[in-house]
């Protein structure tokens, strides 16, 4: 039975969803808007703190089994058919390879797609389905499931070729499926690089893993491995591992394997790395000028790294390398995609294009158009977020025109489907298209999943600052909250979100003498002088922000905490950076996580029942 206070949020969350235009609307969603509510009121079930109970940090991951980064790849592939892949391609019409290049946005009312939906998969014979948060990623597990086991069948009756069923889920706040909606919360990338064993991002991929396999997902866009070296990249914020190439490396890895022995298609974004850039290419177009010497030292490490790994699947980023190639953004780049990551690098696997709808791909196109400008560049597929089906004809009908008239080769998208399929059988949706429903209870949400997650985020908390006395906090201690509440939209992205506790709810786990003051964020003009008042009365206040390095209006609302002469603990949720825009701030947590892993080991090292062992995973030099 779900509570009256999450379903209540839900509905705020969906306002700001809907005025924010929602993750995915004009991008790839990450950051996603968190889907719906399920279940019971936030402090039971999987996800709760055990009332401040001892660690389970000791365990090293609950996946590793104390093996070998080697011992983790372990995936049950099926087998290839290349000669049924040549049977279904030379059974192609142009106007159906056309269409299986094409990944659209997929939508549902329960587990029923929406008209717009069922028509691109049964008549155009759409390749794959993007399923953004709300109405696809849904509030009941097994509505998603339904709607994926429906669409799936939709394909297979029509054209005989299941889809790649695909979402954002990045972990930590970038993810479509979490606690609010059946799954299991994860730190979190940045988080993870501040935990900086694969281990534990082994542990968090594997459990993403599984919880995709059972809901019907094949294909998942993460993880991200942007390196993000300064705080300017509001858009990739958190979502990133690390701005250290070296320690992005060590982790993708680790990261595509725990998909992958799920049946997932990690795809690792964004090829070759937008985060070095104040640009966000959901709005312009990034340009970066280093040579290409550089290039190869530091963006493109990962994705080399992740490739020879056993990667199969990459997202081109809208961003200019003007060093490789003046004129067309990576995802519009031959020099990029046929020359360095074909040729050069030997990659053999899918790519596909981050939403062909952002302003990044029409600006960094030179002039034509993105579609036919893409496949032409050597992607396989390109990634169509919304799911009208007149938008999906219309590409469609570019494609086909695009052949006939020999702008596009015909071999190439040849080229593009022989791979599309092969991969499909390879990660089993020809054997196993549809998801098992009456399974999901043994795969989503599970205690022991929760327990390696949170293992995770109790190894990623940062210790910026200490100032002497003021940790550990004592359950006696009359204890102040400050910060947001369980609905927010991230001053980075501009993406709304919601979860499923506060960081001041988590504290009243640990302490009967908490006092909260929460706002969502951001926080109205003049909320400050409410809280103030509260102030005298306490021993010490715990301050949370979200991105505030990115909200001005966060910012304003902090800052007089720490003119008060109390005592105050700064818990960075977001950026880390936030830590510059409080400088009188003299105990600092970078926590990095919104999701409750990472507020449960937040309040933990707050208490004093672990150690705040987590590393800077950015450069915190502060900027001039």
């Amino acid at each position: 039975m779900r509570s009256g206070k999450t379903n209540a949020l839900l509905l705020v969350a969906l306002a700001l969803f809907a005025c924010s235009g929602g993750p995915g609307a004009d991008g790839d969603g990450a950051g996603a808007g968190d889907g719906g509510a399920s279940g019971d009121a936030p402090d039971s079930g999987p996800g709760t703190s055990d009332d401040g109970g001892a660690s389970d940090a000791d365990t090293g991951g609950g996946g590793v089994d104390g093996g070998t980064v080697a011992d983790w790849r372990k995936p049950a592939f099926c087998t290839v058919d290349t000669v049924r892949v040549e049977a279904i391609l030379s059974g192609m019409t142009l106007e159906r390879k056309a269409a299986q290049v094409l990944l659209v946005g997929g939508e549902g009312n329960g587990r029923t797609p929406k008209e717009d939906t069922a028509r691109n998969v049964s008549e155009l014979g759409v390749g794959g389905l993007f399923l953004p948060p709300v109405t696809g990623v849904q509030m009941d597990p097994s509505d998603t499931a339904g709607l994926i086991k429906n669409v799936q069948e939709l394909a297979v009756n029509g054209y005989g070729v299941p889809l790649f069923v695909s979402l954002d889920h990045e972990g930590g706040h970038a993810a479509a499926l979490n606690s609010l909606n059946g799954g299991t919360d994860t730190p979190g990338n940045m988080a993870l690089g501040q935990a900086r064993a694969p281990a534990y991002t082994f542990d968090c991929f594997d459990i993403m893993g599984e919880e995709l396999n059972a809901l019907g997902f094949n294909m998942d866009f993460a993880p991200v491995l942007d390196i993000t070296p300064n705080h300017l990249n509001g858009a990739i914020n958190t979502r990133g591992f690390s701005g250290d190439p070296s320690l992005v490396s060590s982790l993708a890895p680790a990261a595509v394997w725990g998909l992958q022995n799920h049946n997932v298609l990690g795809t690792i974004k964004h090829f070759p790395g937008v985060g070095l850039t104040g640009l966000d290419s959901h709005k312009e177009l990034p340009v970066n000028d280093m040579g290409i010497d550089e290039f190869r030292a530091t963006t493109f490490r990962p994705f080399r790294e992740a490739i020879e790994a056993g990667a199969e699947a990459i997202m081109t980023g809208h961003i200019v390398y003007s060093g490789v190639d003046p004129v067309y953004g990576t995802s519009m780049s031959s020099t990029l995609l046929r020359g360095i990551l074909r040729s050069e690098l030997g990659y053999q696997g899918l790519v596909v294009t981050d939403s062909i709808t952002m302003a990044g791909a029409k600006l960094g196109a030179g002039g034509e158009e993105p579609t036919v400008r893409a496949l032409a560049a050597g992607n396989d597929m390109v990634l169509l977020v919304s799911s009208k089906f007149d938008e999906a004809r219309a590409r469609v009908d570019l494609i086909a025109a695009a052949v006939n008239e020999g702008r596009l080769a015909e071999a190439d998208l040849d080229a593009a489907i022989r791979r599309i399929l092969s991969l499909k059988m390879k990660y089993c949706a020809f054997d196993h298209p549809l998801p098992d429903a009456e399974s999901l209870d043994s795969h989503l949400g599970l205690e022991t999943n929760f327990r390696r997650a949170r293992v995770a985020a109790e190894n990623s908390v940062v210790a910026y600052k200490t100032e002497k006395g003021v940790l550990p906090l004592r359950a006696d201690q009359k204890i102040l909250f400050v910060g947001p509440g369980m609905v927010y939209q991230d001053a980075g992205s501009g993406w709304s979100n919601i979860v499923d506790r506060s960081m001041g709810e988590e504290l009243e786990h640990f302490s009967a003498n908490v006092t909260r003051f929460e706002v969502p964020l951001p926080p109205a003009p003049g909320k400050e002088r409410e809280y103030l008042p509260l102030v005298d009365g306490t021993d010490v206040v715990a301050a949370a922000s979200i991105n505030a390095h990115y909200s001005q209006a966060q910012r304003d609302f902090l800052a007089p905490l720490f003119a008060t002469g109390k005592p105050v603990v700064l818990l960075t949720l977001g950026v880390p950076y936030d830590a510059w825009a409080f400088p009188d701030a003299r105990t600092v947590l970078n926590v990095t996580g919104q999701r409750s892993v990472s507020m449960i080991a937040a309040a933990k090292v707050l208490f004093g029942d672990i150690e705040a062992l987590g590393q800077p995973a950015v450069d915190m030099k502060e900027a001039e």
